[in-house]
C-alpha cells in the first residue's frame, strides 16, 4: 500500500542517518526506511540505524570474522552441531510428531456397569454338610428331595423325570444364577403307582410369606424366602419367564388330587446376596488422534502441504 502512492523524504535526511548517498534505485527502499522512522521510533531508530548499517564495516568485527581461529572454531561448531542433530534427529523426530500427528486429551461422559460379585455358597450352620448331587431342602413342610435338571419342556420327559424327583425346567436358569429357576413336583397320584415322590408337594400351599428354602448344588449352599404365593390358570405361562435377579419358583397342581389349577410359589434369592448392577456415569480424560489416519500413500505434494499446515 505505501508503495501505491507518492512519497516526499529528504535525501539529505536518508545520506545523514545512513552516511551514504542513495541511488535512483534505492530511494523507495529509503523512503519506506525514513517513513517508519518518522512515523514510530524516530529519535531512538536515529541513534540505531547507523550502527547497524556500518556494523560490517567495523574494523573490529572484519578482524573478528577474517581471524582464522574464529573460523576454525566456527567450523568446528558447526561440525559438532551437525553430528549432534543428525544423531538426535530420531528423538526430534517422535517430539514432531507429537505436534504434527500425535494425540490430543479430551474430556467424554462415559457409562460403566459396576457390578458386585457374589459369594460362591451361603454359610453353614453348626455340623451342617453340603451333599453330592442337586437336593431341594424346606424344613416347613419336612421336604429334601432330588432336582433333576432336564432340557425343554416335553410333557413326557417331565412326567418320567417326577419319578426320579422334583425337575427343573430346561431353559430356566440354574440354581444360584441371575434368573427364574422353575421347579415342578407333583402334588397327589394314584394310589396303586409306585412312584415315591408323588406326594412331594402336598403341602407347598402350606407356606407363607417369609418361609424358607435351600438349594444344594455343586458344593454349593444357597437359600430363598417366599415373596409371593397365587393360584394361577395353566395358560399363564408368564410365570415362567427369567429376571434379571436370581429368583427360585416352586409349581404344583392345584389343588391337590386335581389339573385345575396351578399353585405358585415364589422366592428370592437371600443368599449369597445378590446385588444388582448399576450403571454409574463417569467423566474421564481419554486420547483421541489429531488427525484421522489415510488410507492411500501420501503423495510428496501431500507431504509439502501437510508440513506447511
Amino acid at each position: 500500500m505505501i508503495y501505491n502512492r507518492k512519497i516526499n523524504f529528504k535525501k539529505e535526511e536518508v545520506i545523514r542517518l545512513t552516511n551514504k548517498k542513495p541511488k535512483p534505485k534505492d530511494e523507495a527502499f529509503f523512503a519506506v526506511q525514513i517513513r517508519y522512522v518518522e512515523e514510530n521510533f524516530k529519535d531512538d531508530l536515529k541513534k540505531l540505524w547507523p550502527k547497524i548499517i556500518n556494523l560490517s564495516k567495523n574494523k573490529k568485527v572484519k578482524k573478528i570474522i577474517t581471524n582464522r581461529y574464529f573460523k576454525k572454531a566456527s567450523l568446528f561448531l558447526g561440525i559438532y552441531f551437525a553430528i549432534y542433530f543428525l544423531l538426535s534427529s530420531p528423538m526430534y523426530y517422535e517430539r514432531l510428531k507429537f505436534f504434527i500427528k500425535g494425540t490430543k486429551k479430551v474430556k467424554v461422559i462415559t457409562q460403566e456397569v459396576v457390578t458386585t460379585p457374589m459369594a460362591n455358597s451361603a454359610p453353614l450352620e453348626a455340623g451342617e454338610t453340603i451333599p453330592d448331587g442337586t437336593f431341594l431342602v424346606i424344613p416347613k413342610i419336612d421336604i429334601n428331595i432330588p432336582i433333576i435338571s432336564i432340557d425343554g419342556i416335553d410333557e413326557d420327559i417331565v412326567q418320567d423325570n417326577l419319578r426320579k424327583g422334583v425337575v427343573k425346567l430346561g431353559g430356566t436358569a440354574a440354581p444360584g444364577e441371575v434368573g427364574n429357576t422353575f421347579i415342578i413336583g407333583h402334588s397327589s397320584g394314584y394310589f396303586w403307582d409306585n412312584n415315591p415322590y408323588k406326594y412331594v408337594f402336598v403341602l407347598l400351599d402350606k407356606m407363607e410369606i417369609g418361609d424358607t428354602a435351600k438349594i444344594y448344588t455343586n458344593k454349593r449352599k444357597i437359600t430363598y424366602e417366599v415373596i409371593e404365593k397365587k393360584v394361577v390358570d395353566p395358560t399363564q405361562v408368564d410365570v415362567v419367564k427369567q429376571t434379571d435377579e436370581p429368583y427360585l419358583t416352586l409349581m404344583t397342581c392345584y389343588p391337590p388330587g386335581t389339573t385345575n389349577q396351578r399353585l405358585i410359589v415364589k422366592m428370592k434369592q437371600t443368599q449369597p446376596a445378590y446385588v444388582k448392577p448399576k450403571v454409574v456415569t463417569k467423566e474421564k480424560e481419554v486420547e483421541v488422534p489429531k488427525t484421522l489416519p489415510s488410507v492411500e500413500q501420501r503423495s510428496f505434494l501431500d507431504r509439502i502441504l501437510f508440513f506447511w499446515k
